[in-house]
């Protein structure tokens, strides 16, 4: 036999003349009727360890108090207050599905309670408090068409676990929401909050996706110690949200398409290296960003990449300007040069095939990528001088220049010999060799080459004094 199958037996009629008792408490029972309690007024109740085997429906007009702890509800609770002085908590319960509907404000606390499907918050309204701690819930977390703007108004989550969505929308802005500590499978918010935040410092903030719709933050949005798996804030461009992260690690996708960021300092934001950055379509010169590790060769993606080439690479070369601007600005020249490069590259795609741009800037941009990696490589140059140098001094052997010729039988100053005219010729400014014919032609080649390498040398050494 179950223990609560042992618990004592109370019908619904005598639950409902026990709340209009003057009684506070009312110890371990089990219940196999349908709870549904409309219109009394209920002085504040307390109730520990019941059995509640059916729907427990509770429709109130009047302030009251009611306290469940280690109560287990095999199916759903539904509540609905229309005063605002009442205070519903549930403490170490098991729970089926938990909702509260059309509720006047109030005070609303769920504390260590393991939920078997959801919890649900629709048309709460003015002061509301809501408080969910240190509980599991199997499928979602809905907060649907709240009013709860006044000044008191709070909804604070803290050390959840949600294997399901955290659903917030519709209705009027909410004016706090914190999520503070936990384990998060998927957010979704789509309405107005004023401040909202995520802080996960003192124990880990665990966030899968996290998608965020085009409405106003006034307060500012703000990450602190968390990790996300997916960010998704994308329509933010007529807003003035401010957005601060700090200490955060994202490791899959981070999305900020057609937004505005006007007020955004990130500092110690940590990228996977294979995370996905979509800047498509924003303006993010103003942002700040400090120590932030960025992805695998500082690389960027375009919602465009499978669907149209040059507009794909038109808006990455857009988005990486825009990125290399925010590091100057900071004075991060080492970030800026990498992307820089990276804008470059993507310019290089973009004129590829544009019968548009001029066959000279064409060659001149290939021949940075291929000489220096737009002058981000010193190994580039150094080998194309010396090969190329010594391709040309090859030739200038097979028609005997300074003598020389090839045969295996040379003694060690001829070898020296050999080896100072190579060096000799690798000075662009050497003096014209007493010859003619095509040896001048070689000789103009050599200094074209060696001219050409050193300015790359010195290009990509100097690349940390000036971009």
């Amino acid at each position: 036999m179950a223990a609560s199958d042992q618990l004592k037996l109370m019908s619904a009629a005598e639950f409902e003349k026990w709340l209009l008792s003057d009684e506070k408490h009312l110890p371990p029972h089990r219940f196999t009727e349908e709870i549904h309690i409309a219109g009394p007024k209920i002085r504040a109740k307390r109730i520990s360890g019941c059995h509640f085997k059916e729907p427990f429906i509770l429709s109130l007009d009047e302030s009251t108090s009611m306290h469940f702890s280690n109560c287990h509800f095999d199916d759903e609770i539904d509540i609905s207050i229309s005063t605002v002085r009442h205070f519903i908590s549930f403490d170490n319960c098991k729970i089926d599905l938990l909702k509260f509907d059309c509720c006047q404000g109030g005070k609303y606390q769920l504390t260590n309670c393991l939920v078997s499907r959801s919890v649900m918050f629709n048309n709460v309204e003015r002061y509301s408090q809501i408080n969910l701690l240190s509980s599991e819930i199997n499928q979602n977390i809905e907060f649907r068409f709240l009013n709860c703007r006044e000044e008191n108004s709070t909804i604070f989550l803290r050390e959840l676990e949600v294997n399901g969505k955290l659903i917030v929308s519709g209705g009027t802005p909410i004016k706090d929401l914190l999520i503070h500590s936990g384990l998060y499978n998927c957010c979704y918010f789509g309405t107005e909050v004023t401040n909202l935040r995520f802080l996960g410092n003192s124990k880990p903030l665990i966030m899968g996706d996290v998608h965020f719709d085009g409405h106003n933050y006034p307060g500012g949005i703000s990450f602190e110690g968390v990790e996300i798996t997916e960010l998704n804030m994308y329509g933010l461009a007529n807003t003035n949200t401010s957005f601060r992260f700090h200490d955060v690690v994202i490791k899959e996708v981070w999305n900020f398409m057609s937004s505005t960021l006007t007020d955004f300092k990130a500092i110690h934001l940590t990228f996977a290296d294979d995370c996905k950055i979509y800047l498509d379509n924003s303006i993010i010169t103003n942002c700040a960003f400090s120590n932030v590790k960025w992805p695998k060769g500082h690389q960027v993606q375009s919602i465009y990449e499978n669907k149209d080439k040059r507009k794909k690479n038109r808006s990455l070369r857009e988005t990486y300007r825009q990125l290399k601007q925010a590091m100057l600005k900071d004075g991060n020249n080492i970030d800026a040069l990498a992307f820089y490069r990276n804008e470059m590259e993507a310019y290089r795609e973009f004129i590829k095939d544009n019968k548009d741009i001029d066959w000279q800037e064409k060659l001149i941009v290939r021949l940075s990528r291929w000489a220096s990696d737009h002058g981000q490589s010193l190994k580039r140059p150094i080998i194309g001088l010396f090969g190329f140098h010594l391709l040309f001094f090859l030739i200038a052997i097979g028609i005997n220049y300074n003598g020389f010729y090839f045969t295996p039988n040379h003694d060690w100053s001829t070898v020296w010999d050999f080896i100072g005219s190579y060096f000799y010729l690798l000075n662009p400014v050497h003096k014209l060799p007493d010859t003619h014919g095509g040896m001048l032609i070689v000789d103009f080649l050599m200094r074209l080459s060696s001219g050409f390498f050193i300015y790359h040398i010195i290009r990509a050494s100097r690349k940390f004094a000036k971009v």
